[in-house]
């Protein structure tokens, strides 16, 4: 599986994700978890609190002398709330999921309306210094990790499945002296499993890039009502990456 090499994203994006989810960032498989017989349901669907820009480096976008004077007039030069990306992306991931001949995934509709899954207590936002905030799908919640076996067991499936979406507008072109340039969708999807003894049966994590780009602003920042239908198909190619990698290390030999 190769994993996100852009440093930014890598440490920015994936401890983040790492920390919603109670989970080390070393992948874990357990194919005994799963196959034809065995039940899942997705219990939270995360994203990062916004939409970042990032160099193909993995540093954050700057844009130069002109960049700098977009950012100070501007509070979305190269960042904006994730909220609309996510709600538009995660279907994508989830039906990516559900494509896996290894993975049984129980409705969303289903789960949201299960008496115990509204009747669990959503974790707090986080807050305070290096305390990430996070969006949450609509729908669902955000758990502590000492709920999730818990909630397992109450909705009488086999295991909970997390969803965790970080994105990034990634510069593909330098501008020349703040002027020309564009960004391509990047999408980081990471998934974590949780069994009904607590026991993380799955981790892992990939990214992926759109194959188009959207022009920048003069100054190089990013357009992003323009880049954001971009972000399915970047979310397309990051979980079918993803999935690839479940089914081969979970398929029946």
């Amino acid at each position: 599986m190769q994993h996100p090499s852009r440093a930014g994203l890598t440490l920015a994006g994936i401890f983040l994700m790492a920390s919603l989810a109670g989970c080390v960032t070393n992948t874990t498989f357990q194919p005994d978890a799963f196959g034809r017989t065995k039940t899942y349901a997705v219990v939270m669907v995360v994203a990062g609190e916004t939409v970042g820009c990032s160099e193909p480096g993995g540093n954050p976008c700057s844009g130069g002398v002109s960049g700098l004077i977009r950012m100070a007039t501007t509070t979305d030069a190269h960042s904006e709330d994730s909220t609309a990306v996510l709600e538009s992306t995660y279907p994508v991931a989830l039906r990516g999921l559900r494509a896996s001949p290894n993975l049984r995934i129980v409705p969303d509709e289903w789960v949201k309306a299960h008496p115990a899954y509204r009747a669990m207590p959503a974790d707090r936002q986080p807050s305070g210094l290096f305390q990430g905030n996070n969006r949450t799908a609509k729908g669902y919640k955000k758990f502590s990790v000492e709920n999730l076996a818990k909630l397992a067991r109450e909705l009488k499936v086999d295991g909970v499945i997390i969803v965790t979406l970080s994105y990034s507008a990634l510069r593909a072109g330098m501008p020349v002296f703040g002027l020309g340039g564009k960004h391509k969708a990047s999408t980081t999807v990471m998934v974590s499993a949780v069994d009904r003894n607590g026991r993380t049966v799955w981790f892992d994590y990939t990214s992926a890039d759109s194959n188009d780009a959207v022009a920048a602003h003069t100054g190089g920042s990013v357009d992003f009502p323009k880049l954001r239908p971009l972000f399915g198909e970047s979310t397309n190619k990051a979980i079918k990456k993803l999935m690839d990698n479940f089914n081969e290390k979970t398929r029946t030999r």
